[in-house]
C-alpha cells in the first residue's frame, strides 16, 4: 500500500511538472521538493520548515531553497537512506535540458554537521520511483527513538510562460511517504521583489485560512496533516522590481501602515480599496487582527446563468458563488445538475474558474473584510433554450461543515431566470425540516380543534 501511495504521489507530480513543460508557450522549470524515504518507513517527520527565496540578479530570477526537518526513529537502532530526486525525467521531445529540472548545489546536514551525499543512478528505484532518473541519496543513522534535525539547500530554476509569469511551488506531497501525519509545516516564499498584485494563489488545493502574508513573505503553515496538495505561487515578472526597470514599489497604506494601526482602522482601510481581488491585502490583515474564533459554515449564496461563451465552444456554463468568512472553504464543491423529470444530466466535482490577466486563476474575490466569495463554475454544459433545471450543490469546509443549497431555474441563453433556491437540501436537512414542519402543522390542528370545541361550549352555555 505504501508503495502504491508513493507511485501515486510521484506520477501527480511528474504530471504537474510535465503540464507546464509541454504548454506552447511554456518554458520548463523545476518546483521544490521534499525528502523521501528509500529504505524505511518507521521514521516520521515532526516538522518541516522551508524557506524559498526568489531573487532577482542581472534580470534574471534565481530561486534557492533551504530546508530543515526533524524526523523521530520510533523504532530499533538503524541507517535509514534518505533521497531528493535530483532530476526529472524529460519527454523525448522536450527542446529543455537536464539542467533545466536539476536540483543544483544540493547540501546535506545532520545536527549541523556536512554528511556525504551521493548522486546515484535512479534505474534502482525504478519500480517505485519511475520518473527520476537520478537521485542525491544519504544515509542517516538512528539510534533507537532518536529525534534527528536534516538540513538542505538546493538551488533550482523556475518554470514559467513566455508572457512573464513564472511558478514557484514545494511539492508537498511527498510528505505523505513517511510514517503518521506531519506535526508541523512552514514554507516561506521570500518574495522581496514581487508587488503584491503580482502574486497569486492556485486556491484550488488549498485553504486561504493556512496563508499569511507580510514583510513580502507569503507564508503557509498547518499542523498535524497529511499532505495530499502541493503548493503553487504564480509571480508575475511585469510586476517585479529589477526585473522590470521602470517598476517601483507603490506606497501602499494598508502594508506600510497596518501593523500600526487598530483593528477597527485597518478594517477600514482594507474596505476602501476598491478592486476585487484583494487576495495579498486580505492574507495580510488575517495576520495580523486573526480568524474569526468562532468556526462558521460556508453559505452557498448564488448561481448566475448568463448564457454561453464563444470563448468556450458555446457551451453553456453556470457560475456558482460561496461565502466563506473564516477562509477555510474546502474545494472543490461537489454539483448535480438535474432536469424537469428529476433525472440526472450530469454530476461530480466543480471546476476551477477561467484564468484571468497575466494567466492568474481567478478562484476568489473579496468585499468587505471577512466576506471571502469562492466563485467555482459549470462550463460544457449543453442546457436547452427554455428548459427547467434543478442544480444542487455541497461545499465543505475544514472545520466538517457540510452545506446543501439547491437552485432550480429556467435556462435562456439572454440569461436565465432563477425560479427558487432552497438552503435546506440534503436528506438530512429535509427529514429534519419535514418533522418539524409536520409536527407544527399537527400541533395548530389539534390547538385548533381544541379552540374550537371550547368555543362551541362557552357560545351553548
Amino acid at each position: 500500500m505504501k508503495k502504491i501511495l508513493i507511485i501515486l504521489i510521484t506520477v501527480i507530480s511528474m504530471l504537474l511538472i510535465a503540464d507546464a513543460v509541454s504548454a506552447n508557450d511554456a518554458f520548463v522549470g523545476r518546483f521544490g521538493e521534499t525528502v523521501y524515504p528509500l529504505s524505511n518507513n518507521n521514521v516520521e517527520m515532526l516538522s518541516e520548515d522551508i524557506y524559498i527565496d526568489v531573487e532577482v540578479i542581472d534580470s534574471r530570477i534565481r530561486t534557492t531553497v533551504t530546508c530543515t526537518f526533524m524526523f523521530k526513529n520510533s523504532g530499533d537502532a538503524q541507517e535509514v537512506l534518505m533521497g531528493f530526486p535530483a532530476v526529472v525525467k524529460l519527454s523525448p521531445d522536450s527542446l529543455s535540458t537536464e539542467d533545466n529540472v536539476k536540483l543544483h548545489n544540493f547540501t546535506a546536514y545532520m545536527n549541523g554537521d556536512e554528511i556525504e551525499v551521493n548522486e546515484v543512478d535512479g534505474s534502482q528505484y525504478q519500480d517505485t520511483f519511475a520518473y527520476y532518473p537520478s537521485w542525491y541519496v544519504f544515509s542517516v543513522p538512528f539510534k533507537e527513538n532518536e529525534e534527528v534535525m536534516m538540513s538542505h539547500t538546493y538551488d533550482i530554476e523556475l518554470g514559467g510562460y513566455s508572457d512573464g509569469n513564472y511558478i514557484v511551488g514545494y511539492v508537498l506531497e511527498t510528505g505523505a511517504t513517511w510514517k503518521n501525519t506531519i506535526g508541523h509545516s512552514r514554507v516561506t516564499f521570500n518574495l522581496p521583489n514581487v508587488l503584491p498584485d503580482g502574486i497569486s494563489l492556485d486556491s484550488d488545493h488549498y485553504n486561504l485560512s493556512d496563508f499569511t502574508y507580510a514583510n513580502r513573505q507569503l507564508v503557509f503553515e498547518k499542523y498535524d496533516f497529511s499532505p495530499d496538495f502541493n503548493i503553487y505561487v504564480n509571480i508575475n515578472a511585469h510586476l517585479m522590481t529589477g526585473f522590470m526597470e521602470d517598476i517601483s514599489f507603490p506606497a501602499d497604506d494598508i502594508f506600510s501602515l497596518g501593523s500600526t494601526m487598530s483593528g477597527e482602522d485597518l478594517i477600514k482601510l482594507y474596505n476602501s480599496i476598491e478592486k476585487p481581488d484583494k487576495l495579498m491585502e486580505t492574507l495580510y490583515v488575517n495576520g495580523l487582527i486573526g480568524l474569526p474564533e468562532q468556526k462558521q459554515p460556508p453559505v452557498i449564496s448564488d448561481i448566475v446563468i448568463p448564457g454561453f461563451l464563444s470563448s468556450i465552444d458555446e457551451f453553456s456554463y453556470i457560475d456558482i458563488y460561496i461565502e466563506d468568512n473564516n477562509f477555510d472553504l474546502l474545494s472543490p464543491c461537489q454539483f448535480v445538475l438535474k432536469s424537469q423529470d428529476g433525472s440526472t444530466i450530469i454530476e461530480g466535482p466543480t471546476n476551477p474558474y477561467l484564468f484571468g490577466q497575466y494567466r492568474h486563476p481567478v478562484y476568489y474575490s473579496f468585499n468587505n473584510y471577512g466576506t471571502y466569495i469562492f466563485k467555482c463554475t459549470l462550463y460544457k454544459i449543453n442546457l436547452v433554450e427554455g428548459n427547467t433545471y434543478t442544480l444542487d450543490v455541497s461545499c465543505e469546509d475544514e472545520a466538517g461543515h457540510i452545506v446543501n443549497k439547491s437552485f432550480t431555474f429556467i435556462y435562456h441563453e439572454s440569461g436565465s431566470t432563477i425560479l427558487s433556491s432552497n438552503p435546506a437540501t440534503g436528506s438530512f436537512n429535509n427529514y429534519l425540516y419535514l418533522s418539524i414542519l409536520s409536527f407544527s402543522i399537527f400541533f395548530m390542528m389539534v390547538l385548533y380543534k381544541k379552540l374550537t370545541k371550547f368555543r362551541n361550549r362557552v357560545m351553548h352555555s
